[in-house]
């Protein structure tokens, strides 16, 4: 039976409760073809981003990285996963994003980023009603964050199910970076020297 590549799916969520005036984060973490949730990873990055504002560092609305750009996650199960794809995408007081590390090389990033974008729209739908219904007192016992992690695990196994087996969203080659770019200029004095010529050699001896 042929073994089972490393695949490591990263779904997070970071929710800004105005009232404390800190981010709250939950992950999905599903590995392999099969959708199998990692308790174990989701603990790490719980622990990892406790005090991390996502949004404060990655700003823009939408982001689309080479995941190995940040392999410098400190996650002991990542260690050599290989290569893959990360998405961010905010809205509102909610930021959301996706790494994906797998053997693949031929995730389709613009068919893959607009399922990104419907799960975070899903997501703020989900806690809009939950939050009205507990204030309306349609709802008591559970918490608007217990709700978001339920459907974020429901929506991350259709997208997981999406790229693995059903493969709607491979089959490109696409690739897009943040590339940075540098500006230089170049500073000259000159002067102009009337009813005079310059050799255009490198002696650039003048002539009358």
């Amino acid at each position: 039976m042929e073994e089972i590549k490393d695949i490591y799916n990263i779904l997070g969520c970071e929710y800004l409760d105005e009232e404390l005036g800190h981010p709250i984060h939950f992950f999905q973490v599903l590995e392999n073809e099969e959708a199998k949730t990692s308790v174990n990873l989701r603990r790490q990055l719980n622990q990892l981003f406790k005090n991390v504002n996502i949004s404060n560092i990655f700003d823009e609305k939408d982001i689309i990285l080479e995941a190995l750009k940040l392999s410098s996650i400190p996650l002991d199960d990542l260690e050599n996963s290989g290569t893959g794809i990360t998405l961010f995408k905010s809205k509102d007081t909610m930021f959301f994003f996706n790494m994906f590390l797998s053997n693949f090389n031929d995730i389709n990033l613009s068919k893959a980023s607009p399922e990104i974008k419907q799960i975070l729209k899903a997501l703020q739908g989900v806690f809009r009603r939950v939050d009205y219904q507990i204030k309306e007192g349609f709802r008591s016992q559970d918490s608007p964050l217990d709700v978001l992690e339920q459907n974020l695990e429901m929506l991350g196994k259709f997208y997981h199910w999406q790229i693995c087996q059903e493969v709607s969203l491979r089959g490109g080659i696409e690739q897009s970076t943040i590339t940075p770019v540098i500006t230089s200029a170049l500073l000259m004095k000159a002067s102009i020297i009337d009813n005079l010529e310059v050799c255009n050699g490198n002696c650039g001896k003048i002539y009358s």
